[in-house]
Parts: C-alpha cells; structure tokens; sequence
C-alpha cells in the first residue's frame, strides 16, 4: 500500500457533475464490479454510483459501516485505530470479499472538527483496490460536518476514477509492449512506447 497521497482536494475534483463523474467511472469499469464500504460518507458514495446508466451491472452494493465493531467484524479491519490509512485500506479489501468484485472504494474519517487518535478533525482517508492493486488517499476539509461528507464522498469517486484510469493507462502500456513496441520511457507516470511501426 504504501504511503497515502496527501492532497488538498476539497471534493470538487475535476470539474464534472456527480452524474458525469459516475459515467466516467461505469465506463473505467469496463465490466467490472464495484462495492463501496463507507463510515464518515455513510453510503454517499453508493448513492452516486448508483445514478449512473446500468448501475445495475456493475454497482454490487454498498455497506456502511459507521461503528468500529461493524468495520472489524464485517470487513475483517485489523487496524489498531479505525480512522487511519491502514483501516482505510483493510476496509476496501474488506469490501472486495464481501462483495465479491474487482474494485472496491472504502471511506473512514472525521466529519466534525475534533481530533480522534492523533488524527485532526475534517481528516478522511479514502481506500481504493482495483484488480487487487490497493491505495490510499488522505483529504483534509475544513468545514462543517455536513459540507465535509458530501465533499469527502464526491473526493472518493475522483480518486477511484484516478485508480481506475492509471491502471487502464498501465494496460494500455503493457498491450502496446506485448505487441512488439518498445519502452522508450516515462512522462510522469505514463510509459511512453514507441510502437513497431513507427518511423
């Protein structure tokens, strides 16, 4: 898992409605399935899934798990604090089991302004585990508990579409690679490949 991506993100992502956001993400999918498992959303990640055309298909369902002993016995959270990077991760997986599916997003945070376990409040960690790959993303809001779920979950759809676009982007690599290209390097994150072809 590593590290989580610290960001400043307040929710907003890129500049796309809920709606299309969701669309993007049903498209990334590319028949596969999707569960959530959320505590500080508490299912506002599911419900904006579930908006997206033939959410049926691929949205398997969601589970919130707002108390400790819920995340622990349903998800199988082993982490010593519930609000950390680590249960974040653990949740997502947790999710992928329960479920059953290929991609899993899991929140667990801090809506109000007092601190848990070291953690500040308006902290929230967002897990992501696509194909088995798992990672972690920390948001800090600063707002009003309300006003920080719905950001925070409108922050774990973007990360998940950023999961599911880089693992789309390493295939996209690894076929161009497999098809006779060459590696020829990197732009940022992204392989670049010089195809058989080309001049």
């Amino acid at each position: 898992m590593g590290r989580p991506h610290v960001t400043d993100l307040d929710g907003r992502g890129p500049h796309l409605d809920d709606e299309t956001l969701a669309e993007e993400i049903a498209t990334l999918l590319d028949g596969r399935t999707v569960a959530t498992a959320e505590s500080v959303t508490a299912g506002r990640v599911a419900e904006r899934l579930a908006c997206a055309e033939g959410a049926v298909e691929f949205l398997r369902g969601g589970l919130v798990a707002y108390q400790e002993d819920t995340k622990r016995a349903m998800l199988e959270v082993r982490a010593p604090a519930v609000v950390s990077a680590r249960a974040a991760a653990e949740m997502a997986d947790g999710a992928v089991k329960l479920f059953g599916v290929d991609v899993a997003v899991s929140t667990t945070g801090l809506a109000g302004s007092a601190p848990q376990d070291g953690v500040p409040g308006g902290t929230v960690f967002v897990g992501t585990s696509v194909n088995g790959e798992v990672k972690v993303w920390e948001h800090h809001f600063d707002a009003r508990p309300l006003e920080t779920c719905d950001r925070a979950g409108r922050a774990a759809l973007v990360d998940l579409r950023l999961h599911l676009a880089a693992r789309r982007d390493d295939n996209d690599a690894r076929e161009a690679i497999e098809a006779g290209g060459d590696p020829v390097g990197f732009d940022g994150a992204d392989q670049l490949v010089e195809g058989p072809n080309s001049a």
